[in-house]
């Protein structure tokens, strides 16, 4: 999230400036070679990697290689320094990417949300680039069908604050043409979904639901900023997700979802205000709904929760991951959370004091992973346990620490039958880095990860000096030997 600079400004002005004097200076480059880093920065002495602990699987990275900027990409797809947020589908027979560049991490009204594809992952053709004249982040790739959608959150421009604006999506047509960036639209209920169509039903969680979810997807008015004001039959009007942030969208069992937050700009104002984490569905890919029977059920979390992410397992159930980093009456860092069959939408988490940003949830042969940023400390938690501020002054201090360390993208377990992930395995990352999307590839053992990262080659920078500088791309194939 491009919202550090904001962190650095409100310190300073802060009741709590004793805490934050060396946040100021936002800019600072990554230290050059000889140049001394500060006590956080030094390669000397850093903790080791937690305790792996493998459930089903090993877990190895084969392969790691950079995607952006590489030769493989096309000329009109010239990336510029910063290269982050991202997604990644599988297509009617191609792979898409999509990824936001940028000038720097902060928001900028020179931010583009750049898409591209590829038939082998090595050379791409630019499918559409999108600007807004302000700042563009977290694109999120849903395929319908035939149709693919593509959200992106919008944001204001003023890199010293983060001010999300709403959702907003293009729908790629039948000719490989991009409908132009219109809002989303959400409905306090959704129309019923028609049984003859097959899609599955949320509220179900049945693993057998695995018609195709889309069918309302072909609609040629799917596209259109209209479409969707009357939800259908059943249904209510929708209105623009004015003030939201698309998490992650994707399907699954046949049943397309998306995890989306409201209150964003609550977490770096520090004025302690919570947060709503909704899951929502569709029929179509422009209106979204809850996925509980009732207006109220959207919501399965309220509190210091921004970024979600979910999958749904075997049985049915749902294993999530909550960034918490605002914190609630529990503390702060990150919530693991659990959902039965046939309740989704009913949540219940227990907080981990490690804060998971950019969290990637994926079932894989009978297992739930998590993948997600790491602190690199003794502990690797955000929150340091102490209490002597006011709430507030806690989440800033535990921000303007958490900012200084550095930072690997790294790969968890969610262990059956206690509610926590156990680490596995760094991927090769640094810096500024995670956010992280994945793929399957043709064999059934491993996964393409991809991920953003300052160069994995490069100094092993603080995340706050990694913001400052470049950004890649990178693909990783990661192996899953069953032990």
């Amino acid at each position: 999230m491009g919202s550090h600079r904001a962190i650095g400004a409100a310190a300073c002005v802060g009741a709590v400036a004793a805490l934050v004097i060396s946040a100021c200076d936002e800019r600072k480059l990554a230290p050059l070679d000889g140049e001394e880093q500060d006590e956080a920065g030094a390669d000397a002495g850093d903790p080791a990697p937690p305790r792996a602990e493998p459930g089903r699987h090993t877990v190895t990275v084969v392969e790691t290689r950079r995607i952006v900027p590489s030769d493989g990409l096309p000329a009109d797809a010239r990336p510029d320094n910063s290269n982050n947020n991202l997604d990644v589908i599988r297509h009617a027979g191609r792979v898409f990417l999509a990824w936001r560049t940028a000038p720097d991490h902060f928001a900028s009204d020179k931010t583009r949300i750049v898409v591209v594809s590829s038939d082998d992952e090595i050379t791409w053709r630019l499918e559409a680039t999108f600007t807004a004249g302000t700042d563009l982040r977290e694109p999120r790739l849903l395929a319908l069908g035939d149709a693919l959608f593509l959200y992106i959150s919008e944001l204001g421009n003023d890199p010293l604050r983060f001010e999300p604006r709403g959702v907003r999506f293009t729908r790629r047509g039948a000719d490989g043409t991009w409908s132009a960036l219109a809002p989303a639209l959400r409905t306090t209920r959704l129309a019923a979904p028609d049984r003859d169509a097959g899609a599955g039903d949320p509220d179900a969680g049945d693993p057998d639901a695995s018609a195709d979810a889309g069918t309302d997807a072909g609609d040629p008015d799917a596209g259109d900023p209209d479409a969707g004001t009357d939800a259908g039959a059943g249904g209510a009007p929708g209105v623009p997700m004015t003030g939201y942030i698309a998490w992650r969208t994707r399907t699954e069992r046949g049943v397309p979802y998306m995890t989306a937050y409201l209150g964003g700009e609550h977490i770096y104002a520090f004025d302690g205000l919570p947060l709503d984490v909704e899951l929502l569905t569709t029929r179509d890919g422009v209106t979204w709904g809850p996925v509980g029977p009732t207006p109220e059920s959207a919501v399965v979390y309220r509190g210091g929760g921004s970024e979600t992410d979910f999958a749904i397992g075997d049985d049915g159930a749902l294993f999530g991951v909550i960034r918490n980093e605002a914190g609630d009456t529990s503390g702060w860092g990150s919530k693991v959370c659990r959902a039965e069959a046939g309740a989704l939408f009913r949540w219940t988490c227990v907080t981990d004091k490690k804060k998971y940003d950019s969290p990637l949830v994926f079932w894989h042969d009978g297992e739930a992973y998590l993948v997600g940023r790491r602190n690199v400390t003794e502990t690797g938690d955000y929150d340091l346990g102490s209490r002597e501020l006011s709430a507030q002054g806690e989440t800033l201090k535990f921000q303007l620490d958490y900012r200084k360390r550095k930072k690997r993208c790294a790969i968890w377990r969610f262990v059956p039958g206690e509610q926590r992930v156990a680490y596995l395995l760094d991927l090769p990352s640094r810096g500024d880095t995670c956010f992280a999307a994945r793929i399957t590839t043709t064999s059934p053992t491993e996964l393409a990860i991809y991920n953003y990262s300052s160069d994995v080659d490069g100094p092993d920078v603080s995340w706050a000096d990694g913001q400052a500088g470049p950004t890649y791309v990178y693909r990783h194939l990661v192996r899953f030997s069953p032990r």
